[in-house]
Parts: structure tokens; sequence; C-alpha cells
């Protein structure tokens, strides 16, 4: 078994999806033919995402409520990548830090408030 993606529920899949293109450079591999649409983008490391439409609105938790919280995105570059949500306006929930590990850390939300994350090992 190999992981296949991750699914992100959006109340507008177009505009989601867009985003996930402009700001961190993922790729459309594909979209349905019917309203709304389901979204696949994928980052050319394989790491997919399927931006499908939400029935109802959500809430916003924090990073400590049981359930998935995050999607963490590693890179060799975090403060390029904060350069580049800088530029795009995008809401920064725990700027750089680096941790005892040695690891840095960035927690951002994406254009419906989801929770993402940087780490630098």
């Amino acid at each position: 078994m190999k992981f296949a993606h991750v699914g992100v529920c959006a109340l507008d899949t177009r505009g989601l999806a867009e985003w996930y293109v402009q700001v961190l450079a993922f790729k459309q591999l594909s979209e349905s033919s019917t309203e709304p649409q389901t979204i696949f983008v994928a980052r050319p490391d394989g790491t997919q995402l399927e931006v499908y439409a939400a029935a109802t609105e959500g809430t916003r938790t924090g990073n400590k409520v049981q359930g998935l919280r995050h999607l963490g995105f590693g890179t060799d570059e975090i403060e390029a990548w904060r350069e580049r949500l800088d530029v795009h306006e995008v809401e920064i929930v725990d700027d750089l830090r680096t941790h005892p590990n040695g690891a840095t850390t960035l927690f951002f939300r994406d254009g419906e408030g989801n929770l993402l994350h940087f780490v630098q090992r």
C-alpha cells in the first residue's frame, strides 16, 4: 500500500485549487466535468490533494484538538517559502520558529482557512 492523496473539502473548489497552484506551486492534474468540480492538484514529488465540494461550512479549530489538524510540507528553503507567503498575503499562524531539536517550523492557513505547516529539519 502507498499513500494516495489528502482530500480537502472546500466551499469554492476552483478558488482553493488555484490557491495551491499560485501560492504553493502545485500543478493541476485533473478536474471533474460535474459541478461543483472536484480538482486534483500535485507537487512535483507526487504529493496530491483532492479538492472537492463541501456540503456545509465547517468551523476552524486549533492545532491541539483531536483529529487531523494540519498538512505538513518538508522543505530545505523555509525562509524563501516564508517570503512567498508574504507576497501572496497568506495568514501566518505561527511564524518561523527554531525548536530545540534544530527543526524550523512555520504554520499558516490556505485560502479557506485550513492549517498548513512547513518544516525544515
